[in-house]
């Protein structure tokens, strides 16, 4: 339901909000400066747009920067190095260490084998069970 009473009052004081402005800033605006001469405190505050812009830019600079910083940190030294280089350093370190087994001549791959097999052998049988 549409209360005009309310709608009403509200426009009138839009209306008076608007006209107030218009005659402190319009042409030399003598009664804006005059307010600032006699409230100069209020005239710096005003000025300063509440200083609501220094607070962010104070919130970006100090918090906002500075929790990025850390989780920039954690991104290049947990997530890239150690879980995207890791794993092609571990295996690249594997096969370097592989190379060195492999060499061509098939009896030592058998004698590795049946070493093998003789290691499991006797861990099998040494287990009580």
């Amino acid at each position: 339901e549409f209360d005009w009473p309310i709608a009403i009052v509200s426009t009138l004081l839009v209306g008076a909000g608007l006209g107030a402005g218009m005659w402190a800033w319009t042409g030399a605006m003598e009664p804006a400066k005059a307010a600032g001469a006699k409230f100069p405190w209020a005239y710096t505050l005003f000025r300063n747009k509440f200083y609501v812009d220094d607070f962010y830019q104070w919130v970006i600079n100090n918090l906002v920067l500075g929790l990025a910083k850390v989780v920039a940190l954690f991104d290049r030294l947990v997530i890239n190095d150690t879980g995207v280089n890791g794993p092609g350093q571990a295996t690249g370190l594997a096969a370097f260490g592989l190379k060195l087994q492999q060499t061509g001549k098939l009896p030592n791959y058998a004698l590795a084998m049946i070493v093998g097999v003789a290691v499991f052998a006797i861990a099998a049988f040494s287990v009580k069970g």
